[in-house]
């Protein structure tokens, strides 16, 4: 079986979703290739897996979405013209940004028109899918859940260590959160929600690259809590550890949200998540136990807060969750079966 990734290896650094699944499945006799359009016309591949294709085409400038969005259509009209078989991962129920609604509906139902199959992280976000996009109600379906993360990631440095490095005391009771801050992922109510609580004890780490939106706020609502410790940029991936070592929780108060590789990340590494009661989360919670994984519903508040902590620090748990269902060879072998099915 030939298939060609879009993306497939080169996004490892920022998002290595897709490196890892690739190089799982290379150990189950499926070829893997980076997508390029020399590819698809000239290699004879099997299937195109395509990983958020809102990359290729949503943007602030009318003409060059328009533009974008003919050469992703238009790829996908080649290669069933080549008889290779289109399969989407649904990583996010919708794009992050919007800025043509009414291009971006057309581009969306073309798209889901032409595909032959989808995939879905959870079995939980199946009937979300469909809700949002009618068109592939018609279509293959198969759940391959997200991985994990355990080894993938430097994991050296202790809790004490970990504090020391960025300055926290060890005494400290540490909220984290971990990722690029952008509008859709609400940080601006964890800062507000955590200035309300007054014990001096309580640090919030926050560390990502802010968007051109979310930066100006960020600092704005920071600067009079010294209890707030921001590390604004991009994060290298040998010091992720840093800041999930260093946290007793980590939130994640995103406005919407279907599946997170940060809640699996944070999980990788031992650290209890706080979620909204969204998306996948309740599966997720499901399958690694009810000490691993809080959920909460409406807004997040400084109570909402305040008790995830006092559960965080008082519930019985192991070291690390059971993350045996996100194992990723178990994962290639889902996937490799359903690649066979899409071309039954």
């Amino acid at each position: 079986m030939r298939v060609l990734g879009w993306p497939a290896y080169k996004v490892r650094q920022s998002n290595p979703y897709p490196w890892l699944l690739y190089s799982h499945l290379s150990k189950h006799g499926v070829s893997i290739d980076e997508f390029s359009t020399a590819r698809l016309l000239f290699g004879k591949y099997d299937i195109l897996h395509l990983h958020w294709p809102e990359h290729h085409f949503i943007g602030p400038s009318v003409v060059r979405t328009l533009l974008r969005a003919a050469r992703l259509l238009g790829i996908l009209l080649m290669a069933r013209v080549c008889g290779t078989r289109l399969v989407w991962t649904v990583h996010n129920l919708k794009p992050h940004k919007q800025y043509h609604p009414m291009i971006e509906r057309w581009v969306w139902k073309t798209f889901t028109g032409l595909i032959d199959a989808y995939s879905s992280l959870s079995s939980s976000a199946i009937e979300q899918i469909l809700r949002h996009y009618p068109a592939l109600c018609t279509k293959k379906v198969f759940v391959a859940p997200h991985g994990h993360y355990r080894g993938f990631y430097r994991d050296d440095f202790s809790k004490r260590e970990a504090r020391r490095k960025l300055d926290v005391a060890v005494s400290a009771t540490v909220i984290g959160f971990l990722g690029r801050i952008s509008t859709y992922k609400n940080t601006p109510s964890l800062i507000k929600s955590f200035s309300q609580l007054r014990d001096e004890n309580l640090v919030l780490l926050l560390a990502g690259a802010p968007d051109g939106e979310s930066m100006e706020e960020i600092n704005g609502l920071a600067k009079n809590d010294p209890r707030i410790h921001l590390h604004l940029g991009f994060v290298h991936e040998d010091d992720i550890q840093l800041y999930l070592k260093a946290s007793n929780l980590v939130v994640l108060p995103f406005v919407e949200i279907l599946n997170s590789g940060t809640a699996m990340l944070s999980l990788s590494f031992g650290c209890p998540v706080l979620v909204p009661e969204k998306g996948s989360m309740g599966e997720l919670q499901a399958y690694v136990g009810d000490e691993w994984v809080r959920t909460y519903s409406g807004e997040l508040t400084s109570e909402k807060v305040q008790d995830a902590l006092g559960w965080a620090l008082g519930a019985r748990r192991t070291d690390f969750p059971d993350l045996g269902p996100f194992e990723w060879n178990k994962i290639a072998e889902q996937t490799k079966r359903a690649f066979e099915h899409c071309l039954e």
